[in-house]
């Protein structure tokens, strides 16, 4: 496959990348399955396992893509509101140290419990699309969490209004949103909670007529930044069970919405843990066994 190289590439990249990102651009090339979603929707959400090098390299990919197809693209990430004016400097920036500092200054960036969400991948995410928009391409970016929910339905009914408000401002473009993948379900509902509704499924009530895709992640193995309890001491890079439908890397759709809400899954192959961008040296080596279960859990 053409495009598989390239993202593996990206992939190994930035899992071995120290706290700061190195100057070569990506290179944007083809991941099956992947290019006719991006012209046929309005929004595509891109479920995750937080703490991982994949899933914003996916993200990375599809902006590259979606850019060439000659589409304009908004980035949703699942960072609070709070740091918008750090993140917006970092974008505007020529990206030199001092920026990446400034960036890794904000509180989002310094807690002491680290959830996979300001990664050393999420950074790089963030330093391509500085790249991508100071060379004069149409990329925008959407911060849709805030400190002021942290969990439960409420937060996701305040991420989906975010999401629904800045899709109503900017309608002809294309929306990627990568959250923690319970939130991008379409359906009611999660293992713990029947009643429960994901930003997804709050969405497409919200705004009816948009075109949705919700893309849940499958993996072979491997292994994700995970905290399992609120302490710090608890979270780590952990390894791994395979899903049985991990099936063969890009993307794969379901005749329709699966019971669990998903119009189909993005196949990558193994996950790579990826430490927090403030990481010290030394927090890389995976630990105990985690199985497909442990993917969507409540922090997410």
């Amino acid at each position: 496959m053409r495009g598989r190289a390239p993202f593996v590439a990206f992939a190994l990249a930035a899992a071995c990348l120290p706290a700061w990102v190195g100057p070569a651009p990506i290179t944007c090339g083809a991941v099956p399955g992947l290019e006719p979603l991006l012209r046929s929707r309005d929004v595509v959400l891109v479920g995750e396992m937080h703490g991982t090098v994949e899933s914003p390299a996916f993200v990375g990919r599809a902006v590259c893509l979606a850019l060439a197809g000659g589409r304009a693209v908004t980035v949703g990430l699942e960072i609070p509101v709070e740091e918008d004016s750090r993140i917006r400097a970092f974008l505007a920036s020529a990206g030199s140290a001092g920026d990446r500092d400034a960036l890794l200054g904000g509180a989002f960036w310094q807690e002491p419990s680290q959830d996979g969400r300001s990664s050393r991948a999420m950074l790089v995410l963030l330093e391509d699309l500085r790249r991508t928009a100071r060379a004069g391409s149409p990329v925008h970016l959407l911060l849709l969490d805030s400190t002021a929910h942290r969990g439960g339905g409420e937060r996701d009914r305040a991420m989906a209004g975010r999401l629904r408000d800045a899709i109503a401002g900017a309608p002809h473009e294309l929306f990627l949103v990568l959250t923690g993948n319970i939130h991008t379900r379409l359906r009611q509902g999660v293992p713990w909670d029947p009643s429960y509704e994901p930003m997804g499924f709050v969405l497409a009530h919200l705004a009816p007529r948009l075109a949705i895709a919700a893309l849940d992640v499958a993996y072979t193995g491997g292994s994700a930044w995970i905290c399992e309890t609120p302490q710090p001491a608890s979270c780590g890079a952990k390894t791994l069970k395979g899903r049985p439908d991990a099936g063969s890397i890009g993307v794969t759709l379901a005749p329709a919405v699966s019971a669990e809400g998903y119009s189909g899954f993005y196949g990558v192959g193994d996950l790579t843990a990826s430490p927090p961008a403030m990481a010290p040296t030394g927090h890389d080596a995976p630990h105990a066994p985690v199985s497909p279960g442990g993917v969507g859990s409540p922090s997410n």
